[in-house]
């Protein structure tokens, strides 16, 4: 069981991630869909002055009906220096390569700050 200090300092943090996302035009919910060692990955949205600020994010998400995206945050704090620096950029190479594929998340921005943000849309809309 969570301690009280630590289920605040986790309720700060979620806090801060919800500003970041939304200052980069998403907004991030407390639907949790994957984590990772470094990593968790929520279900957020783009906003509509992100889609009118990028066309094709728009187009995307208007041809599956849906406006659901999935955030990655990377907390850059905890993850090693190696992880950051050689691993992370790898893996967002690896999504824009394959971002037609269909069983692919279409990867559309990485954000960095105290944590590293990426989004991408889901293939349908169910999540």
């Amino acid at each position: 069981m969570k301690s009280f200090s630590k289920r605040e300092a986790d309720r700060r943090t979620f806090l801060e991630q919800v500003r970041e996302s939304k200052e980069n035009g998403y907004l991030l919910s407390s639907k949790k869909i994957g984590s990772g060692a470094f990593s968790k990955v929520y279900l957020g949205y783009a906003t509509q002055e992100k889609m009118m600020q990028n066309y094709k994010l728009a187009s995307d998400l208007r041809s599956k009906r849906h406006s659901m995206v999935a955030i990655k945050i990377i907390s850059t704090a905890e993850a090693p220096v190696e992880y950051t620096k050689k691993f992370l950029p790898r893996e967002i190479y690896s999504l824009n390569v394959t971002y037609k594929h269909l069983n692919v998340v279409s990867p559309w921005g990485a954000c960095a700050g105290p944590f590293a943000l990426w989004t991408g849309s889901f293939t349908s809309s169910t999540c």
